[in-house]
């Protein structure tokens, strides 16, 4: 797995932030989805922050943390992996999806990819096949 986050990583070390198209939870989602064919997005298609909201509250979902909440098994945050998903705050009073690395997280914020320490994590959530 090690070799397979790295390599996920290098391809969205440029990604560009857009709702919808590659936010947060779209990259811990694509990632999800190639560890364990999972879709969190669960199928939501949206173009700004507040569509995605909106589709996800339809459904029962405050937003795309508890989405993944939904689906995956919550574990502490220090038990969390490399390859695991974690809940870091977004700097908008929010929450952002980031994929563990060890003891940081891999975030995709509107300027960048970024790795955050894993202690700033709220939650975090086991990935695994």
């Amino acid at each position: 797995m090690t070799a397979d986050l790295r390599a996920y990583l290098r391809d969205h070390r440029d990604a560009r932030f857009r709702y919808g198209r590659m936010d947060c939870a779209l990259f811990a989602a694509g990632w999800a989805r190639l560890r364990t064919g999972r879709n969190l997005m669960l199928g939501i298609e949206y173009d700004t922050l507040r569509e995605g909201r909106a589709k996800l509250a339809e459904i029962g979902h405050a937003d795309h943390v508890e989405a993944a909440a939904a689906q995956l098994v919550e574990i502490p945050v220090a038990m969390a992996q490399r390859g695991d998903l974690a809940a870091v705050p977004s700097g908008r009073g929010g929450w952002a999806l980031g994929i563990v690395t060890g003891e940081r997280v891999a975030v995709l914020t509107r300027h960048k990819l970024e790795q955050l320490p894993l202690d700033v994590a709220a939650r975090a959530f086991e990935l695994r096949p």
